[in-house]
């Protein structure tokens, strides 16, 4: 066959193999065991799964015949097999019985081979269980059964045996609740079969249920051999050990639980065998672990599901339990531990309590069960073999070593799980303490927890049954838990447990509103925690003859003495006090006490909050000792010892108490109300028997005092202050609704009345007081600030508002109230109530810091409370200290503390001013303004006064924010003139008054008291007054009323008031910032000159104030002044409509300005060290404004320019520079200020005035020759060697302005230059021009430095006559203005031929030649030189002849330069020279500077001569002696030196000399025979002056090559030229 694979595959191999051992072991044992392996090989050839396995009934006869062999070896393999073919569905169902009859037949051999058959069944049921009933169960049972009963048994055998019937029973019972889910298994729908479910009753069930039923009653009748009838029997066994019977039993009820509870015929049988059985062996058994079996079937009985079913028999059961713990019976002690055991674990469930409580219990024809226990056991409890045990003690104590503790009993194992024991081990009576008392805490515990979520479901019927529960039990458990709590045997850990059982029994009664249950508990709590002193041990240490005082008798009676023992003073106490005792057991009732007030809390009556406030009170005492205002009488070493606990029990006790003040919150009106009530109540009973201590009242003090636990006198304070955590925990409740708020007025009333009461001797406790009241107050604050959502936040504070004011108010009209004399002053009355005062002061501080912006009723309040130091400080006109005067300490006293509050006080102020004001309404706007006045004139504190001068501002900027928006039109009239009249406060005071009045009214007045702090003596006042009003100015101007009434009200006085005071200067720094705001507020507020119809004389007396300080003395009030009128102008450009009155007055401000040169001493920033110079450049830099101004609004006039051109030229050339100031590279402060006043004139404006700037320009480049030289002549003489420095070079200046000049003639090409005062201002422009470049001056401020302005001077000259060419050259322009036009383009063009001294020529020799060359175009242009005058045209040609010159002159030349009147005549003279009678010379002359120049210079004087047109004759004629001459100069000085000179060759310069002139000479002479046009005989005539000289220099030619030709064809051509 193919190979099979996966698991059938594994299988098929395993059977294959078994089958092939099992044929051939047979093959010689057994033929037909032989036969059938071998037909089993091939039917398992044939299969592939198991289904088609199970089809082959003949499959397993091989196996069943092996086991019926008794063949050990075949059986064994059949087994194997087996053991593989039970684990899946194989085996044909007709094949099962023969299987069973197998095991049943194998269980006869070895044991090896029983223990495999054992280890068979249970995976053999689980597999084929649903076919295996009726008979096949029987076999199946009969298997385990028959091994259990075997003579000589294995216990191996018998262990497993008994675990395998028992896992077979189990799973028949299991099978039933299997299969009744399975829906598909037919069996389960033939109900076929009668069983009793009564005595007489049948019902019909399927076959699975009859098993069951069967196998139950076996199994209980099993026990009993002669109750077990052979017939019908499933389980089959005889004298089954009733141990074993009771452990099958105990699985069954355990496993099979929901069967039992399900199907009426096992609960019959339970009824009439099972509980019968069990009875019998409880009451009858002797043997401990029969019992022990028994009880563990009981206990399984005990459930909530059986209460019905078996509700007799379980009364039984439970009533014979009780009975054997009953200290009345007989019964062994192990007993009643079992006993005990089974009801400890059923009170773990308090629902099975409950129901049989109210199955039993709650009738009274039926045994009581749980009420019985509880009695029982207190009984049993109380018998004198318990009681010792239990070591009661009077108080709540630990012995030193616990006689029953948890670690001893609860890890004992129970006796209920002693199942191998026959015999019963001892039982030690702490072990049934315990279990009493783990009993009872249980029961308290579910009792709580089922009250709890009663509570928690609110259902009235569960709540009337726990109810009477509670009532059932509570008188049991109450007084077990009791008799526990004074028990000194146990352990810390058990006395916690029962501590919480008794704290949850007290929380059942309270929640189920038992108020008499729980004021039981809340009083056994109470007494326990304070009486924890025992008396009668310490009374047996004390001397008998002892006295107590008062106080021993009051302590006495508050910790429970009798009035026999009342005269003794304990040991432990020390002058009265009583002990400071509590152990760590009173702490757990303490934390159990407040435990169940924090979850009672609301529940709670007043007589049940006595209780615990009276025991926190004691408690605090125990702890802390006592409180403060106690100790004011008692010395420290007299209060005894703390208690000995630790401190994190202390933080554990208050941890707790924080939990229950927080619990608070939560509490519903009437019961906070309760709670404060309680407090209130406690806190005057406390202070009430306190007053009666202190003056020895002590007739009443018992009767007075019947309760248990009466107040602890020692800790006065301490209500008080819970009363504060209780408002501060509790501070939103005050906002829920008015019995609320009431309770707040209650919290508040009670404290004022302690804080006012001067009856009470301890101001420590007046303070605490107010430090409570503040507290509340402070943490109420905080937690509305806590509130996130804004809305909520402020609908909160609405409500808390009133009641916090009125609180603080509270304290202070108590005080009003109040006198203070010497004895308060004495007593430390008075300084104590200052303190409360300023603890009020503080906390309305830390309010207003939180909430100032939601105030919205109380501001008149707090502003009562801002102003008391004010008035309280009017004690010191109290007689009383007028009469004490001679003891100045206590006025000084006084003093000082108004003045400490009064510093607190101006804090709280700013706090609002600051932060707040903008909460504020505006009808307390003037109690502000009036109260910051206070804070001014105040004179204890210049801070204060300084100080509060800056918050002026704030309450403007509230007066912004608060502007309205109403109709003003109607009123508007009403209240100006209501102002006029003066009636300013009256209007403001009025509560009639309409918004508008109010709101600007304000403004007026707030402005008005501000100015008014500015006439203070103190300069810091005086300033801080003008800058904040500026300040608001500034800031709030457009919410102001009318201007006109400011200016009336505030500026007006300003102006006329303090202008013109004597001590000007004095004032500078006050005049600096007051003028500047005037400025700003007049350019915003009073420049409105087309609708305000008082702007022109506001205007102009501002303008007067200001030209008065301008000419002050005072250079720095001046300054001020001209700064400010700067300023002004700066913002009068802006303006559309600038009156005439008002320009005219800044005119006359700046013309009739006198320029004073004075010494300039300081220039910092500061104005009382500006000097004049100053004052001039700030002056100077107002110009531009003020010229934009009249270009704007009117015509420029020529006489204003002159005026300012001349204060501009004025003041350019102030004659100092400031120290450490060079106007070398960059001009002076000042300059720059003049050049840019001079750059304000628009490049646009008309032409004459143009002109007069472009002639001022000018003037200023020519400053550092002449105005230099002057001042330099004048000062240098007066002036410190370190001060000559300072003198100005103006070069820079002189350079900025040409650039000026040279940049507004290029953009001016529109100059009109036709009238002829034009022209001759033209004419001093360009002489200006002329004068720098004949300076030939280095000056240039460039970073290149390439470009000196003699050159750019001698440039624009050139460009600017070009320009002027055509209007200078018009018919009409007169002679002198035309020959100086043309005279100055001469002298500039000379200028540059001019030499000036070795350095400059060197510098400027390129430049020169380059200036030359463009003058001598333009002069000789054809449409120029018509117009040049001859005289122009000789004086440049004779500066170009001076200049052609290379060697300097002998002495020869000169003389005959002197002789000579032209220069033709001097040409005659060298013509005619006698060689032969005048001597050269072999030295030759030094060479001139500027070579190039005068070469360029030979070459024109021989071009002019033969420039050809007519134009030019004039020109040629001119030019001719000049060229003569020159050439004349040259041969004579040829022919006289190197006729003496010989061979010696010729200077190269010269040569050149000879090289230029010579041929240029001959081509004009060829020139002038070839060309008809050039005739001309005067030049002609000129020349043939130079033939002479020419033969002389004949001779001499050979010396140069070049020129020995050129001189022979000369003299050719001299010779034609004398023929024509």
């Amino acid at each position: 066959m193919a190979a099979l694979g996966g698991e059938f595959g594994s299988f098929w191999k395993l059977l294959n193999t078994e089958l092939h051992s099992l044929s051939s072991e047979s093959k010689k044992r057994n033929t037909a065991i032989r036969n059938a392996s071998d037909k089993s090989i091939e039917i398992l050839k044939v299969v592939h799964n198991y289904e088609e396995l199970s089809r082959h009934p003949d499959f397993i006869i091989p196996f069943v015949m092996s086991c019926a062999s008794k063949n050990a070896k075949l059986t064994t393999i059949s087994m194997q097999c087996f053991q593989k073919l039970v684990t899946v569905p194989c085996i044909p169902i007709n094949k099962l019985t023969d299987v069973l009859d197998a095991f049943m037949e194998a269980n006869q051999l070895a044991m090896d081979i029983k223990l495999k058959v054992l280890q068979v069944l249970p995976i053999f049921f689980q597999v084929y269980g649903k076919y295996i009933y009726g008979e096949l169960c029987v076999k199946l049972l009969k298997c385990c059964s028959d091994l259990l009963q075997l003579p000589n048994k294995s216990s191996m055998v018998v262990g497993t045996a008994s675990a395998t019937l028992q896992q077979l029973i189990d799973e028949i019972f299991e099978r039933l609740s299997l299969e009744e889910k399975n829906h598909d298994n037919k069996i389960n729908e033939k109900n076929e079969y009668d069983v009793l479910v009564g005595n007489n009753e049948y019902i019909k069930v399927n076959i699975y249920r009859l098993d069951a039923n069967r196998l139950f009653s076996d199994l209980c009748s099993s026990f009993v051999p002669t109750e077990q009838s052979s017939k019908d029997v499933l389980l089959d066994v005889k004298n089954l050990p009733i141990n074993y019977g009771l452990e099958i039993l105990e699985s069954v009820l355990t496993n099979s639980k929901c069967v039992f509870s399900e199907y009426q015929d096992l609960q019959f049988l339970l009824r009439i065998k099972a509980v019968p059985l069990l009875l019998r062996c409880i009451s009858s058994s002797r043997n401990f672990s029969t019992v022990v079996r028994s009880y563990r079937c009981i206990r399984l009985l005990i459930k909530e599901e059986y209460l019905q079913v078996l509700e007799l028999e379980l009364e039984v059961i439970l009533s014979l339990l009780i009975h054997n713990i009953s200290h009345e019976s007989d019964t062994p002690l192990w007993k009643k531990a079992l006993s005990y055991e089974t009801f400890m674990e059923i009170s773990k469930h308090f629902n099975l309590i409950l129901g049989i409580f109210m199955t039993y219990d709650h009738f009274p024809d039926k045994k009581h069960i749980i009420t019985n226990l509880l009695h029982d056991s207190l009984q049993l409890l109380s018998t004198e073999g318990f009681t010792q045990q239990l070591c009661e003690s009077s108080v709540v104590e630990k012995m030193d070593l616990p006689l029953i503790s948890t670690e001893a009993l609860a890890v004992k194992t129970p006796y209920l799980q002693l199942l191998d024991k026959s015999t019963p081990p001892p039982v030690n009576i702490t072990y049934l303490i315990w279990l009493i008392l783990m009993t009872t805490n249980d029961l308290s515990d579910g009792l709580s927890a089922s009250v709890l979520h009663c509570s928690q479901t609110e259902s009235e019927v569960e709540k009337g049954i726990l109810t009477n529960v509670l009532k059932g039990i509570f008188p049991g458990l109450f007084e077990i838990h009791k008799k526990f709590l004074f028990s000194t045997s146990l352990d810390n850990s058990l006395f916690h447990f029962l501590i919480r059982a008794f704290q949850k029994l007290a929380h059942a009664a309270g929640v189920l509103e038992q108020k008499d249950q729980l004021n039981q508990c809340l009083e056994l709590f109470s007494i326990s925690i304070v009486k924890n002193v025992d008396l009668i041990k310490e009374k047996s240490k004390v001397d008998p003859q002892q006295n107590s005082t008062v106080l021993n008798t009051l302590s006495e009676t508050l910790i429970g003495s009798s009035t026999f023992d009342r005269s003794a003073n304990l040991a432990t106490e020390k002058k009265g006090l009583p002990q400071r005792s509590l152990n760590q057991r009173h702490v757990s009732l303490f934390r159990a006490l407040i435990s169940l007030s924090i979850s009672l809390g609301p529940s709670l009556e007043i007589c049940s909050w006595k209780y615990i406030l009276c025991t926190w009170q004691w408690v605090a005492y125990y702890i802390y000792g006592p409180s403060a205002d106690f100790m004011e009488n008692f010395y420290v070493q007299d209060v005894p010892l703390p208690p000995a606990i630790t401190k994190g029990e202390v933080v554990s006790i208050e941890t707790i108490l924080g939990k229950l003040m927080e619990s608070t919150s939560s509490y519903p009106n009437a019961a906070f109300r309760i709670l404060l009530d309680a407090l209130i109540l406690e806190s005057k009973q406390t202070l009430e028997l306190a007053a009666e201590v202190d003056e020895n009242e002590k007739k009443d003090l018992n009767s007075k005092n019947q309760v248990e636990i009466p107040v602890c006198i020692y800790n006065r304070i301490f209500f008080v202050a819970q009363i504060g955590d209780l408002a501060i925990y509790n501070c939103t409740r005050f906002l829920h609704d008015q019995k609320e708020r009431e309770c707040w007025k209650s919290i508040m009333d009670y404290l004022i009345s302690i804080i006012a009461d001067r009856k009470l001797k301890s101001v420590s406790f007046r303070l605490y007081a107010n430090k409570i009241l503040t507290d509340i107050i402070r943490k109420a604050s905080v937690e509305i600030g806590s509130v996130e959502d804004q809305e909520t936040r402020n609908k909160n504070f609405g409500i808390l508002e009133t009641l916090v004011m009125d609180s603080l108010f509270g304290v202070i009209e108590a005080f009003r109230t109040l006198e203070v004399g010497m004895d308060e002053i004495y007593h430390g009355v008075a300084n104590a109530e200052s303190e409360i005062l300023f603890e009020l002061l503080t906390t309305l501080k830390d309010i207003l810091n939180e909430f100032g912006d939601m105030l919205c009723n109380s501001w008149s309040t707090v502003f009562d409370i801002i102003n008391s130091p004010f008035e309280w400080g009017q004690i010191v006109a109290n007689p009383v200290f007028v009469t004490h005067q001679d003891n100045s300490s206590l006025v000084h006293g006084i003093i000082h503390k108004r003045g400490e509050m009064i510093q607190v006080s101006y804090e709280v102020f700013k706090l609002i001013s600051d932060d707040f004001l903008q909460a504020l309404p505006l009808d307390v706007i003037r109690e502000v303004i009036d109260t910051l006045m206070n804070f001014v004139t105040q004179d204890m504190n210049l801070n204060i006064s300084f100080s509060s001068i800056s918050q002026f501002w704030l309450v403007g900027d509230y007066l912004r924010v608060r502007k309205g928006s109403g109709e003003k039109c109607n009123i508007e009239s009403e209240f100006i003139a209501e102002i006029q009249r003066g009636e300013l406060t009256q209007t403001i005071t009025s509560k009639d008054v309409l918004y508008y009045k109010r709101y600007n009214g304000l403004w007026l007045y707030l402005l008005q008291n501000l100015v008014e702090c500015s006439k203070d003596k103190r300069t810091e006042v005086e300033n801080g007054a003008m800058q904040t009003f500026y300040r608001i100015v500034d800031s709030h101007s457009s919410y102001f009323p009318d201007w006109n009434l400011i200016f009336l009200v505030v500026i007006k006085p300003l102006l006329t008031d303090h202008c013109y005071n004597e001590e000007l200067s004095k004032g500078s720094d006050f005049w600096g910032h007051t003028l500047k705001g005037l400025v700003k507020l007049y350019c915003t507020h009073f420049s409105n000159f087309a609708e305000n119809t008082y702007a022109v004389d506001e205007w102009l007396i501002f303008l007067a104030a200001l030209q008065y300080f301008t000419s002050s003395t005072s250079t720095e009030l001046a300054f001020v002044a001209i700064e400010n009128y700067r300023s002004l102008l700066s913002f009068a450009t802006e303006l559309e409509v600038f009156p005439s009155e008002v320009l005219n007055k800044c005119v006359d401000i700046w013309s009739g300005y006198r320029i004073v040169y004075g010494d300039i001493t300081n220039s910092s920033g500061s104005y009382s060290s500006k000097s004049g110079y100053d004052c001039i450049e700030e002056l100077i830099n107002a110009f531009p404004y003020l010229y934009q101004i009249i270009v704007k609004y009117n015509s420029i006039s020529i006489e204003f320019v002159e005026k300012t051109l001349s204060l501009f030229y004025s003041a350019v050339r102030y004659p100092l520079l400031p120290e450490f100031m060079r106007d070398n590279h960059k001009p002076s402060s000042l300059q720059a200020a003049v050049l840019k006043g001079l750059n304000t004139f628009e490049l646009t404006q008309r032409s004459e005035i143009e002109i007069l700037v472009l002639l001022q320009f000018s003037v200023m480049v020519t400053l550092p020759f002449e105005t230099h030289e002057k001042i330099e002549r004048k000062l240098l003489p007066k002036l410190s060697k370190s001060q000559k420095s300072r003198i100005p070079s103006f070069e820079a200046v002189c350079y900025k302005s040409f650039e000026a000049l040279n940049r507004r003639l290029a953009f001016r090409h529109d100059l009109d230059f036709k009238p002829t005062t034009t022209k001759k201002l033209m004419i001093k422009i360009m002489k200006n021009l002329a004068e720098v470049a004949s300076r030939k001056s280095l000056i240039d401020v460039r970073a290149k430095k390439d470009t000196p302005i003699w050159i750019l001077a001698s440039q624009c000259s050139r460009g600017l006559f070009i320009r002027l060419f055509k209007p200078f050259t018009e018919p009409g322009v007169p002679e002198k203005v035309k020959g100086d036009f043309f005279g100055i383009l001469v002298s500039v063009a000379i200028s540059s031929l001019k030499k000036v001294d070795e350095s400059t020529d060197r510098e400027t020799e390129v430049a020169d030649l380059q200036e030359y060359i463009h003058f001598r175009d333009i002069i000789f242009r054809e449409d120029i030189i018509k117009f040049v005058e001859d005289s122009k045209i000789d004086l440049f040609l004779s500066a170009i002849w001076h200049c052609s010159f290379l060697y300097e002159a002998d002495e020869v030349e000169e003389e005959i330069l002197k002789c000579c009147d032209s220069i033709l005549e001097v040409a005659k003279k060298l013509s005619i020279f006698e060689f032969a009678d005048i001597a050269g010379c072999i030295v030759e002359r030094p060479i001139l500077r500027k070579h190039n120049c005068s070469l360029a210079c030979l070459e024109d004087l021989l071009r002019f001569i033969i420039i050809p047109g007519e134009e030019f004759t004039r020109l040629r004629k001119l030019s001719a002696p000049y060229l003569v001459s020159r050439v004349a100069f040259v041969l004579r000085r040829f022919v006289s030196n190197e006729s003496l000179v010989r061979r010696a060759p010729i200077p190269k310069v010269r040569k050149i000399e000879l090289q230029t002139l010579l041929p240029g000479l001959h081509r004009a002479i060829d020139l002038f025979l070839t060309q008809n046009e050039l005739e001309d005989k005067s030049v002609i005539d000129a020349l043939k002056l130079l033939h002479p000289l020419i033969l002389r220099a004949i001779p001499l030619s050979h010396k140069l090559d070049v020129l020995q030709n050129e001189v022979m064809e000369l003299s050719l051509s001299f010779t034609k030229l004398e023929t024509k």
